[in-house]
């Protein structure tokens, strides 16, 4: 199935879909046909039961048809997403530079020295850090390493913190 460390062949797919668009130098919305309808669940809040709990994540995993949580990896950039990932179960992965938390386009943080990004990085991360996500990158084109790192994680028996 191309991934040792895949549980299902959902698993899989996943993991093959993420490493192709983390590929990709800019990622911007995730809007593939079948996947949009449970994004817009998540950002429009159609579920009763909004973040803390981890009721938009299941639902998540029920409309994908992905499991086990322990396989599946939530990329966040505000604190609250990232306790919802770990409260369903999911691996979390705070993006610093990029989204909520920065507060910054991509022109911006291109115009700026490298010490305000790096106190930008230093701010974000402290705030994201708080949530305690499994791991921490500037950006989603960060996101292959991380992958990879999950993937031998898992192999090795390992699981989220929660």
């Amino acid at each position: 199935m191309g991934s040792t460390a895949c549980l299902s062949k959902w698993n899989c797919f996943s993991f093959k879909f993420l490493r192709k668009v983390c590929s990709l130098r800019h990622v911007s919305f995730l809007s593939a046909q079948e996947n949009l309808s449970t994004f817009t669940k998540q950002v429009h809040g159609d579920l009763p039961y909004g973040r803390l709990t981890p009721m938009n994540m299941y639902q998540c995993f029920l409309d994908l048809q992905v499991w086990p949580a322990h396989a599946v990896v939530k990329v966040e950039n505000i604190g609250v997403g990232i306790d919802e990932g770990r409260e369903a179960g999911c691996w979390t992965v705070a993006v610093t530079l990029s989204g909520n938390e920065a507060g910054v386009t991509p022109e911006q943080l291109a115009a700026m020295s490298d010490e305000e990004v790096q106190k930008l990085r230093a701010r974000a991360s402290d705030v994201l850090g708080r949530h305690r996500p499994d791991y921490i990158i500037d950006t989603v084109a960060d996101l292959l390493p991380v992958l990879n790192d999950i993937e031998q994680r898992l192999v090795n028996g390992e699981r989220p913190k929660g």
